[in-house]
């Protein structure tokens, strides 16, 4: 057979041992790991475009007496939220010389799965950072992942609030508040309203705001993270809990972590407890739980950053049957056969409502 025909029948081989690589990356990036183990992978998508409906609107209830007349008519009560497909790939060769060099044809499975380890490698390296660092929207960022900050963007609201100002387009929609109607009573997320008013916007915590405590600021005196984050984690559990949205995990940058263990040290009053039998805890993660909810670090999110997730709303897209695949072909210009491993999909917000930003505006 030729060098090239070898490789291309030991690619069932590189495709199963690419599966195992995956489940060890994600034994060491806590985010994927968690997406894996509930369920949250979605394999063998297909279309242009996921697409998905966003309910914005509910039903009003209206008063009624006997002898009344209802009026029915069609409601808008949805928009279509879209995102397309995103790609990316790894390459390496394996040049005939280096084949002939290693033993013979046999040595073709030994070197092209050193090949791939290698390419796996990079991938650990790198895709686990973009589901946390990419703006799929930004400039420049057009053919990238529509990573977690896709949905984030937010201005500073200065003295009047702790929660920034929602000012970014995500699948297609606005985050903004109050861009498909409704009205607010009181200083958002405190108050009430409706439903639509803010259906389509995260939850963006600014841990620095200057608001002052008897305007609904943090009660320290001191405005950062070391003094803020444990009433400012308490804030977002409590308020995704009323969207009927809770979250399952937060996750901080290391920097972020150091000093939130620090400050739970210090306060006697606070009930927080390492992680015994929770899911993280099985998976290899360590962390603490404050009210109910899981808080870990992540190596790839920035420093300054956190996130707080409601995995019912989050879907990772595969568009093949695995999250990574090998391709192989044999290039005779160069007698090398070339291995390429490659991920087609995106990561889908069904519901940003059980999303949380932690930063500095």
């Amino acid at each position: 057979m030729a060098f090239g025909t070898n490789l291309l029948h030991a690619n069932a081989t590189i495709n199963r041992y690419i599966r195992k690589q995956t489940l060890a990356i994600a034994r060491k990036q806590p985010f994927l790991a968690a997406l894996m183990s509930k369920k949250r992978v979605m394999y063998g998508v297909t279309g242009k475009l996921q697409d998905w409906k966003v309910r914005v609107k509910r039903t009003p209830m209206i008063t009624f007496d006997d002898g009344d007349s209802l009026t029915f008519s069609r409601q808008e009560k949805h928009k279509t939220a879209q995102l397309p497909m995103r790609s990316y790939v790894v390459t390496k060769a394996i040049y005939k010389g280096d084949k002939l060099m290693n033993g013979g044809n046999e040595a073709i499975v030994p070197l092209a799965a050193n090949a791939v380890s290698e390419a796996m490698d990079d991938i650990k390296n790198q895709f686990a950072q973009r589901l946390w660092q990419i703006d799929g929207n930004a400039t420049g960022y057009d053919k990238q992942i529509h990573g977690i900050p896709s949905a984030t963007g937010a201005t500073d609201n200065g003295s009047s609030s702790i929660v920034g100002t929602n000012a970014d387009t995500y699948a297609g929609l606005s985050t903004v508040r109050g861009n498909f109607g409704g009205a607010w009573t009181g200083t958002w997320p405190d108050g009430y309203g409706d439903p639509q008013y803010a259906a389509w916007s995260p939850l963006i915590v600014d841990y620095s705001a200057s608001v002052a405590e008897s305007s609904g600021g943090w009660s320290a005196t001191t405005k950062t993270w070391p003094n803020t984050c444990i009433e400012a984690i308490r804030f977002a559990i409590i308020m995704t809990a009323c969207n009927e949205d809770s979250l399952d995990n937060i996750y901080l940058a290391p920097n972020l972590y150091r000093q939130l263990l620090n400050a739970a040290q210090e306060e006697e009053r606070l009930v927080v407890n390492r992680m015994q039998d929770s899911t993280n805890t099985k998976l290899g993660f360590r962390g603490i739980n404050i009210d109910g909810v899981d808080v870990l670090f992540d190596p790839d999110i920035p420093a300054g950053k956190g996130y707080g997730i409601n995995f019912d709303s989050i879907e990772l897209w595969s568009y093949q049957k695995q999250l990574f695949v090998s391709e192989t072909s044999f290039n005779h210009e160069k007698m090398a056969d070339r291995v390429s491993v490659d991920f087609y999909g995106n990561l889908g917000l069904k519901s940003l409502r059980g999303l949380v930003q932690f930063t500095e505006l």
